[in-house]
């Protein structure tokens, strides 16, 4: 009986995980398609070495993603601050 309990609420946390990871910023769907390289499938933004790049953004999300990363890059250095989307992973 107790065995059937545990795996009903390991079913149940699996199942709820990709919730969890979508909602929650620091669970975000990271992937390494390259040495170098991680991409936040999240919020699509590539990095390189730690900082976002617009090149491969475009090569992994396509036009559109490249061209929001180039204005978040812009409004970032403008205002000086960080934007919402970026966050910057410990380089690979």
């Amino acid at each position: 009986m107790e065995a059937k309990k545990m795996s009903t609420v390991f079913l149940i946390g699996l199942a709820l995980f990709p919730i969890d990871a979508t909602l929650n910023p620091a669970v975000a769907r990271f992937f390494s398609p390259e040495p170098g390289v991680r991409c936040n499938s999240s919020a699509r933004v590539c990095y390189v070495r730690g900082a976002p790049s617009i090149r491969m953004t475009y090569l992994y999300f396509g036009e559109r993603a490249a061209r929001q990363l180039r204005r978040d890059l812009r409004r970032q250095q403008e205002r000086r601050r960080y934007t919402h989307r970026m966050l910057y992973p410990e380089p690979a």
